[in-house]
């Protein structure tokens, strides 16, 4: 094992020496374990060593000291299986271990540096599902579902605080929603209990103009202008506070025109403009106390508006109630959305955007181009609220849903790629990653026409903490999102050329992509040809056999060839209940009603008699409306309405409750399979297209 200049080699005995490559020389440089060393690998200044009875270690090659060891027991959650390690190997910092007598393979997980879960002291914030965060010089204060926490930077003294246990009664809500520093006392914003001033030296709360006003209300943030008067947005309008003269003034619908009284967000940029975002629509609050929206778009006019915020380039950025996210230019030229989903963002010193999602966090490059989803990590999760935060030192702290958590912005990230590793035709398997390439075009038959591929990521994260986008290429229009899966199927695909591509979430860099085409169904013509010459050959037959028998029996002079043929009536092979079209509606009218107000095709197992039965119908005149009137089949009718319910569904945002397939089953639909097809039939797109259309709607 070399880094150029020198080469490691482990011994026998337990040491390590170096061979100069230059001078040809050796010389001991590391005997700490006294057990043959059995394999070296090295990865960025780091050298691994596998050992035979004393595990691993990782050693610092710049001061030759060790910076990590493990061995069997003494590492929770991820532990070496053996002692006995035959061999090693560095990959992008996960270590990769080989274990002596069979027992397998083993991952250690490199500690991301990147987030950290916030602990202090006795002090674990793992099991509490954090709303808010505040840091002073000397607290720092955590705001739950259930109180709040306040924690002594200095002496790590834990104090909590909650309605039960304060007797002062001036904290009358436990939901915590917002923090605010403000003349030497900390400003509490609740859920329905409007606001609190609290001393932390004292542990005390005092009552002041403001939270006299605001004493019902949800307090969602605040903000202190140039002038140090003190702004906060609430569920009853903007308030205003100006300490030194004890006033407090109130901005709502009524007073100064502004659309909604339900204040969510407000900010004042660069410009100096004073951003409202309200219930009914943004607006811009005027030094008279007046607000406008004639300078804004249609857009802004009517959305909600969460919060407002401003990058140091001037891109500004409105979140919106629906989780959509509108940008514009500092001019308010140039408007447009951009597509993730987004309860709240920030900019770290590097340029970078950083974007709370329910399932994760997402950075953003300063151009707005480039995409990193960081999943889940450590149960990581950013909860709805005030933006993330960034202190002095540049660190990013994320409330989220199982702690409070650190983000180092500096840390490397290293991007995984996917890799499609199995691709199965018709439930069987046809080829594996070995076989799969993208410079290459799989050929399939007619037939082979239902698909399914599997993929994983190389970064060796637990599938459920990734989010993917797939396309194919020939039939989808736009990327679908995919979680908690590693597979996508397709059914009954059309003939055609066709490109699977599979990407981490809104990751342009990871795709991963295989080329497949199914020949045209050429059968018809084989069946054509056959009977055409099937036809010809018993129109010979019946000829000859017709002038055979006419020439037995009559005299050739006495048949008149100038008689023309008799024909004989062709009869009908249809036959159906003859029903009147007064008859056929009222069968129409009651079997719609049935199914509207009784919905039985929520039932997987509705059968055709089963209906009939319950309108009072028998089954083969039911049988006829279908055929000859209504000009489909019963099971395509029955699906129709559950197609409809599933929409429906979709209206009421189950699907954010409830997997694709799981829903389907709730609307009526025995399988996946059959849910697609008729999905795809009566909407003419699939169901994750269908969902993907109506969000950003």
């Amino acid at each position: 094992m070399g880094n150029f200049s020198k080469l490691y080699i482990g011994t026998e005995k337990g040491g390590l020496l170096t061979f100069d490559l230059l001078h040809q020389t050796f010389a001991p440089y590391w005997n700490d374990i006294k057990v043959p060393v059995t394999n070296l690998t090295y990865e960025k200044g780091i050298l691994g060593v596998a050992t035979s009875g004393q595990g691993i270690y990782l050693l610092s090659l710049t001061n030759g000291k060790s910076i990590y060891s493990a061995i069997c027991g003494t590492e929770p959650g991820q532990d070496l299986l053996s002692n006995n390690i035959s061999s090693i190997l560095l990959s992008r910092g996960d270590v990769w271990c080989g274990t002596g007598y069979y027992l397998g393979l083993n991952l250690l997980r490199k500690r991301n540096e990147a987030f950290r879960r916030y602990d202090k002291g006795l002090f674990k914030s793992k099991d509490i599902s954090i709303r808010s965060h505040l840091s002073t010089k000397d607290y720092r204060f955590i705001g739950t579902r259930e109180g709040f926490y306040y924690v002594n930077e200095q002496n790590e003294k834990i104090h909590y605080v909650n309605v039960q246990n304060d007797k002062s009664g001036k904290l009358r809500s436990n939901l915590i929603f917002s923090f605010y520093e403000y003349g030497g006392e900390i400003l509490i914003g609740t859920c329905a209990g409007g606001l609190s001033a609290f001393d932390p030296r004292t542990g005390t709360f005092n009552e002041t103009p403001l939270t006299r006003t605001c004493v019902s209300n949800d307090i969602f943030m605040f903000l202190e202008d140039e002038n140090n008067k003190l702004w906060l947005a609430t569920s009853d309008g903007l308030y205003s506070y100006d300490k030194q003269t004890q006033t407090v003034k109130e901005y709502n619908a009524s007073n100064s025109n502004m659309p909604g009284n339900i204040v969510y967000g407000i900010y004042q940029d660069s410009s100096k403009r004073f951003w409202v975002g309200t219930d009914k629509g943004l607006a811009i609050l005027d030094s008279t106390g007046k607000c406008t929206q004639n300078i804004l778009p249609e857009a802004f006019r009517k959305e909600a508006i969460r919060y407002i915020y401003e990058g140091r380039d001037g891109t500004l950025f409105f979140g919106q109630l629906n989780n959509r996210l509108f940008i514009s230019d500092k001019s308010l030229n140039h408007f447009r959305y951009l597509s993730p989903i987004c309860p709240s963002i920030v900019q770290d010193d590097q340029g970078y955007y950083w974007l709370g999602q329910w399932d994760g966090l997402l950075r953003v490059n300063e151009k707005l181009d480039r995409f990193t989803f960081f999943p889940a990590i450590n149960d990581l999760a950013a909860n709805a609220g005030p933006p993330i935060s960034k202190d002095k030192n540049g660190l990013l702290w994320v409330c989220g849903i199982k702690g409070l958590f650190m983000v180092n912005p500096l840390a490397e990230f290293t991007p995984s790629p996917i890799r499609i590793t199995e691709m199965q035709v018709n439930g069987k398997l046809y080829a594996n990653d070995y076989k799969l390439s993208a410079d290459s075009v799989i050929k399939l038959k007619s037939n082979e026409n239902t698909i399914t591929f599997r993929f994983t990521s190389l970064g060796y994260e637990s599938p459920e903490l990734i989010k993917y986008e797939y396309m194919l290429e020939g039939k989808d229009s736009i990327w679908i999102e995919l979680a908690n899966e590693d597979k996508v199927s397709y059914f009954n695909l059309p003939a055609g050329n066709y490109v699977f591509q599979i990407r981490k979430f809104l990751d342009l860099e990871s795709v991963n992509r295989v080329s497949f085409s199914i020949k045209q169904d050429r059968s018809w013509l084989t069946y054509a040809t056959i009977t055409g010459i099937l036809l010809i050959a018993i129109f010979i037959f019946v000829f000859r056999k017709r002038k055979t028998i006419v020439s037995a029996t009559t005299p050739v002079e006495s048949v008149n060839l100038d008689q023309p043929e008799t024909k004989i009536p062709a009869s009908s092979t249809e036959s159906y209940v003859k029903l009147s079209d007064e008859e056929a509606g009222d069968v129409i009218h009651t079997l719609k009603k049935y199914m509207q107000d009784q919905q039985p095709y929520l039932n997987v197992d509705l059968k055709q008699s089963d209906v009939a039965a319950a309108i009072g119908y028998p089954t083969y005149l039911l049988s006829a409306v279908f055929t000859h009137y209504l000009k489909m089949g019963y099971y395509d009718f029955v699906n129709s309405y559950r197609v409809e319910k599933f929409k429906q569904a979709i209206s009421e945002g189950q699907h954010k409750k409830y997997t694709l397939v799981t829903l389907a089953e709730k609307c009526g639909f025995k399988s996946k399979a059959s849910f697609f097809r008729a999905f795809k039939k009566f909407t003419g797109t699939t169901p994750n297209e269908y969902i993907q259309q109506y969000d950003k709607e």
